[in-house]
């Protein structure tokens, strides 16, 4: 199950006490995700990268990225995605032999905790950055790559989900050109995830708020699907 799968990882690279504060705050209180998209045929589609002086934007295979991690100790957990649902590549800043930035791109098949995602439809998620290298502009860069790396293979859509706490991430999406569609409220064990096919390929700021659907049977058993899925 995901759940245990996130739960093991960050176990092993956080440490009981961290674990213990991140479960107290992913499941004791509610979380507002701001949700983004792109359609990559429509003309607002992020453009190519500004790559940082001195770095490198790669797109890597999860098995690439477990081989780079064999020899690091102390990553954080977002360089684990592979191991906790199952994503099977990622957009890296390299620096040196240094992987110092990360985004995930989620795809059919591949577990995601927000989105239903079908045929030609992708997501990036579980970004992270060294933090001698924030504010210079390498997370909007990795999304812009990946961005393009996607519009190349004829995916029609790309989505994210941001904590809206999360100002320097959301701030990276909005410079990198994606679009708000609308906001979702997680609320401990409801968890629903968005269908992006009822999103369309434009925009639409009128996505409606998990709550309002939320005692819908059907988004109840969604819910606890996605928990133990």
């Amino acid at each position: 199950m995901t759940s245990l799968r996130q739960l093991r990882v960050s176990l092993r690279q956080r440490g009981v006490v961290a674990t213990a504060h991140w479960a107290a705050f992913g499941y004791l209180r509610p979380h507002r995700f701001v949700i983004f998209g792109t359609g990559l045929d429509e003309p607002w589609a992020p453009g190519a990268p500004e790559t940082p002086r001195g770095l490198r934007l790669e797109l890597w295979s999860a098995a690439r990225l477990a081989r780079w991690r064999g020899t690091r100790r102390g990553l954080a957990p977002e360089f684990f995605r592979d191991e906790i649902d199952g994503a099977r590549r990622c957009a890296v800043a390299v620096d040196g032999h240094d992987v110092i930035g990360v985004v995930w791109i989620h795809e059919p098949g591949a577990g995601s905790r927000m989105f239903r995602l079908a045929a030609g439809e992708a997501e990036l998620n579980y970004g992270w950055v060294r933090p001698a290298d924030r504010n210079r502009g390498v997370f909007t860069a990795l999304l812009q790559f990946a961005a393009g790396t996607l519009a190349a293979e004829s995916c029609l859509a790309i989505y994210a989900a941001v904590h809206s706490a999360n100002t320097p991430s959301l701030t990276a999406f909005r410079a990198a050109g994606f679009r708000q569609l609308g906001v979702v409220t997680h609320a401990s064990v409801f968890r629903p995830r968005v269908v992006c096919s009822a999103l369309g390929r434009t925009p639409s700021p009128r996505l409606p708020h998990a709550p309002s659907r939320a005692f819908s049977l059907s988004a109840i058993l969604a819910a606890i699907a996605d928990l133990f899925g």
